[in-house]
């Protein structure tokens, strides 16, 4: 559908699109400092909190400077996209994922690491959610969301399967995270970081949710 729009490789290369994959791999990066950071408090390590808290801080910058420099960048390259991030629902994500940038920095300078980790959550979530706004209702140049839908037949059966999944996934999901982040599943892994294990006692609800998975 879309391929004839564009070359199969300067369209992955062209400034758009390294400007998008590196804002991708500092985002990925500033997210996983921030979590772990909360991690590092909750198992009671100075040494990693402070380690994970500086690298959350400086990827944290890094992400909203390419942020910063990806809307110029694609003001320059594709003034549609750019019109969209700067205009109605798109400008909206734009704005929220601003927000909730500045303050993931301010709780993680405050060592707020529980609510840092949902507001840098919302701020990713708000900068995917504002690239698909801008362009809608298009999804591909010439090709809206509605004509590129399936059949009814085939949406049918697409949501019944992923309602069967997550019928068995999310309760999976929501016993395990509460386990890990309750503090009552063992972590072999920090052994050899030399960290406190608190406790030695395996749990086989967390089997059970760890072979749902």
């Amino acid at each position: 559908m879309g391929n004839a729009q564009g070359d199969l490789v300067a369209s992955w290369t062209g400034p758009t699109g390294v400007v998008i994959g590196v804002l991708a791999v500092a985002t990925s990066a500033y997210v996983a400092a921030v979590y772990l950071a909360g991690d590092a408090e909750r198992i009671e390590s100075p040494e990693l909190v402070s380690a994970f808290r500086v690298r959350a801080l400086g990827a944290g910058v890094v992400a909203g400077f390419l942020a910063v420099a990806g809307i110029v960048v694609v003001g320059l390259d594709a003034p549609a996209l750019f019109d969209g991030l700067t205009r109605g629902p798109g400008l909206a994500a734009v704005v929220v994922s601003a927000l909730c940038g500045l303050g993931t920095l301010a709780l993680l300078w405050r060592a707020r690491y529980e609510r840092a980790r949902l507001s840098a959550a919302v701020a990713v979530t708000a900068i995917v959610a504002g690239w698909g706004l801008a362009q809608g209702p298009e999804l591909l140049p010439g090709l809206t969301v509605d004509e590129a839908a399936a059949g009814r037949d085939t949406l049918v059966a697409l949501l019944v399967g992923v309602a069967a999944g997550f019928a068995v996934l999310i309760p999976s999901l929501v016993l395990l995270f509460g386990l890990v982040l309750g503090g009552r599943e063992p972590r072999a892994a920090l052994g050899g970081l030399g960290l406190r294990r608190r406790t030695r006692a395996r749990h086989p609800q967390g089997v059970v949710a760890g072979g749902c998975t």
